[in-house]
């Protein structure tokens, strides 16, 4: 089966905008940056919920069934190499930090339930919602396949009345993470597939229309600080994943060069090891332009080491299957099965890489306290940062600390 067209460029963008956007909140504290980060985690979710969904039902229309043991076995070999040796090497780094259950949530891929998960872990919680989806979703189609449709759009009005009562019951800020409150994002995507051969085309002049709640949504919730409104929850949201949807959908329909080219489909075919390093540039980057004083090196050394890791996670993309939708891969060649074999190693090296690299940090138990690390970590939707971590006044006191350490050197 040819791999869909435009989906790894669309990943491309996904990946450049977690990365780039974290990187710039912590640079600037810009909460604009920080919900365009968030922005493509959502993209994330749709697209998944789009490819998944298409593949079960290919592999439906095929053999009148889906392998649920075969669905399982691939994405075992796609997600868990890389996350469970990121996970074994952080929890040994970390170990007098860790407490059980952050480390038992992390395993069962459960950390968008554990509130008080530590920073280093906090990026787990997108994993944790992909893993439950591929539990839930490929057995419910299974089991319900002609209630498909009015399933998924159950779960896309649901998910708005579950973040509003989230919301009224004070909540917000521990729920915004579970499954049922990012669902309606998988659930587009799903319904973008089972809809997929009736839905028509969609002309350039609509999806530069649909370009524009993509692009303004993200804005009006950094301007909000990421507080939540009845307008953003129940309107504006809603709005940009179906925008989202739409766009996706065009540019399958109509493969633009840009998002096909071979360097941008080679950065979507590692998006995933990517996103497992994007926390630890960001940590890098905040260590070496606030502790060291030196932002410029630290850009250096994050792109030496960026490029690095993408070019282990390219040995792992080159030896990985294609996305198949029905069983078709029964039989593996010698060959074949070593190159899996590779995939899996380059794909584990690179998380690992990061995180040992962070070893080499000279204050990398100070790290947790630094206020520009810890505002990184916290700046997801659900914390509103200027009430709990003040990272200017925090910055200054950490520039008083040099100062003094200056005082006394030259004493």
């Amino acid at each position: 089966m040819t791999r869909i067209p435009s989906l790894d460029g669309m990943r491309a963008i996904s990946i450049s905008l977690v990365v780039i956007g974290h990187w710039a909140e912590l640079r600037y504290h810009s909460d604009i940056a920080g919900a365009f980060a968030n922005l493509g985690v959502r993209i994330f979710f749709i697209i998944s919920g789009f490819l998944i969904t298409t593949l079960l039902l290919r592999e439906q229309a095929k053999s009148s069934t889906i392998g649920l043991r075969e669905f399982y076995v691939r994405r075992a070999y796609r997600i868990l190499p890389a996350s469970l040796v990121f996970m074994l090497v952080t929890f040994v780094i970390f170990w007098p930090q860790l407490q059980w259950y952050h480390m038992a949530t992390a395993v069962l891929y459960l950390a968008n339930f554990d509130y008080t998960h530590p920073w280093y872990l906090g990026h787990l919680w997108s994993l944790s919602v992909e893993e439950q989806f591929y539990l839930l979703w490929p057995g419910v189609l299974k089991m319900w396949y002609r209630h498909r449709a009015a399933i998924l759009v159950g779960v896309v009005g649901f998910a708005p009345v579950y973040r509003v009562a989230c919301h009224f019951l004070q909540l917000h800020g521990k729920a915004d993470e579970t499954f049922p409150a990012v669902a309606d994002m998988l659930a587009i995507g799903c319904l973008l597939a089972v809809f997929a051969k009736h839905m028509p085309k969609i002309r350039g002049a609509w999806a530069a229309l649909m370009i524009l709640p993509v692009a303004l949504v993200p804005v009006y919730m950094g301007i909000l600080h990421f507080h939540v409104t009845p307008l953003l929850l129940l309107v504006l949201w809603p709005v940009m994943h179906l925008s989202i949807a739409g766009l996706l959908w065009h540019v399958v329909q109509r493969p633009y060069w840009l998002l096909n080219v071979g360097p941008v489909v080679w950065l979507g075919k590692i998006s995933y090891s990517l996103y497992f390093v994007a926390a630890a540039v960001c940590v890098w980057t905040a260590w070496a332009s606030v502790v060291r004083g030196d932002f410029r090196g630290g850009i250096g050394e994050c792109f030496v080491l960026l490029c690095g890791a993408a070019v282990v996670a390219d040995a792992g993309a080159r030896g990985r299957r294609t996305e198949r939708g029905g069983v078709g891969c029964s039989r593996v060649t010698a060959r074949a099965r070593c190159q899996r074999y590779l995939c899996w190693t380059a794909e584990a090296a690179v998380p690992t890489w990061f995180i040992l690299s962070l070893t080499s940090l000279e204050s990398l138990r100070e790290l947790e306290h630094d206020a520009v690390v810890v505002v990184f970590f916290a700046s997801r939707v659900d914390v509103e940062i200027g009430d709990r971590y003040p990272a200017r006044v925090a910055g200054s006191e950490i520039e008083e600390r040099r100062a003094d350490d200056r005082v006394v050197s030259n004493l």
